[in-house]
């Protein structure tokens, strides 16, 4: 272990904070992945469960009377079409037999998001060989505000995404078959990633040239930009015809409701992030403008070439889902995952071109209310003592 790793460590009691922020600096050292993730683990232990907008405010009063049940019934309740999933269910189960500490649960699933999370991360950041710069930590900026803490309160989806990312990179990307197991468990985990489970299978034996899927996801994120939730009720009931599960319809019928968009609509978070949502579309549509422009300008090689492939797939997915109802948009991240992997490589292979550079450092810009949105929801969830405590004081 190094030096930056084990002082890291050493940090972590005195003030987990600064320690985590230490951390991020190089998370290729294995000190500083500990601290990474023993940070995942402390916020989900701090979560105050106070916001009763916020989804660990349910999961608090879901864990707080829920009544354990054996896993084989849980999946048994699936193949039915009682759930959606077996995740959060048997976690909950499986917890209640030695703690009834919502605190501890929120830990346990910061602990396993944060594992995996890491494993991500690390994946993506060994493309880059170099030493870090402001453009690299901008890139992880962006990757870590996708998958930030914040989203512990899901449960369901921060650890699906988690473990379907990696292992979708493993599998696609470096030919692990063996990490099929982990795309294919995520759907347990939150039944939404069926549709990406299904893609990740396609385009690991379908191989095309970037530029068959430019046009088409370019045109995506022009209309993502113009049509709203309504555009799916006919859509939803005609699908729901093959799914052979009632809980999943249910819920994909009741996004789908007009009344359902219209009490998300009321809402001031949701107004923002609609204004974010075309902000970041707009930027998106620039950025594959000057890779088209400019793609015989910039050196480039077939694995960013395939990288920006896979990205373009997704990012065709995400921002024809995106328009489903406020849940839309969780469809867009592992394309966006993708698409801040592929810039980092070109960035990689042309470190000095400007308009790149300026390119990659209006991210944070762009980006603004998704960053301001997590900061909010932080202070929401856990208030400031963890910024600013020692550990022991936090866990008393």
């Amino acid at each position: 272990m190094s030096m930056p790793g084990l002082l890291s460590i050493l940090l972590f009691p005195i003030s987990p904070f600064l320690s985590f922020l230490l951390a991020c600096t190089n998370l290729k050292e294995r000190g500083n992945g500990v601290v990474f993730v023993l940070f995942y683990a402390l916020f989900g232990y701090c979560h105050t469960f106070t916001d009763v907008r916020a989804d660990s405010y349910r999961k608090f009063i879901s864990f707080k009377y829920h009544n354990t049940e054996p896993f084989a019934d849980i999946f048994q309740q699936l193949i039915n079409g009682e759930r959606m999933d077996v995740y959060e269910t048997a976690l909950f189960s499986w917890l209640r037999g030695w703690t009834d500490s919502p605190n501890v649960m929120m830990a346990i699933v910061g602990l396993i998001a944060g594992i995996f999370i890491l494993k991500l991360i690390r994946r993506i950041l060994s493309d880059y060989t170099m030493r870090n710069n402001s453009v690299v930590y901008i890139i992880f900026a962006m990757i870590f505000i996708l998958l930030s803490p914040v989203h512990i309160g899901g449960i369901r989806y921060i650890t699906a995404l988690a473990i379907f990312s990696y292992s979708a990179l493993r599998f696609v990307v470096d030919k692990k078959n063996w990490w099929i197991i982990g795309i294919l468990l995520s759907p347990l985990i939150h039944f939404s990633f069926i549709m990406l489970v299904v893609l990740v299978l396609l385009v690991r034996v379908i191989r095309l040239d970037w530029n068959v899927v430019f046009l088409p996801t370019v045109l995506m994120c022009c209309i993502s930009m113009f049509i709203d939730t309504s555009a799916w009720s006919g859509t939803v009931d005609e699908i729901s015809e093959y799914i052979g599960n009632n809980a999943i319809t249910d819920r994909a019928e009741l996004y789908a409701d007009e009344d359902t968009e219209i009490h998300f609509s009321k809402s001031l978070t949701t107004q923002v992030m609609s204004v974010q949502k075309v902000v970041s579309s707009i930027y998106m549509l620039f950025m594959l403008l000057f890779i088209k422009r400019n793609s015989n300008k910039l050196s480039g090689d077939r694995y960013t070439q395939y990288i920006l492939y896979l990205s373009l797939v997704f990012l065709l997915l995400g921002y024809t889902l995106t328009t489903f109802s406020i849940v839309g948009s969780r469809y867009l991240k592992f394309g966006l995952i993708l698409f801040y992997m592929f810039i980092l490589n070109l960035y990689r292979l042309n470190p000095h071109n400007i308009t790149l550079k300026r390119l990659i450092f209006l991210l944070p810009i762009v980006n603004i209310a998704d960053i301001a949105w997590t900061v909010y929801n932080c202070y929401c969830n856990v208030g400031i003592d963890i910024f600013y405590m020692p550990l022991p004081f936090l866990l008393l």
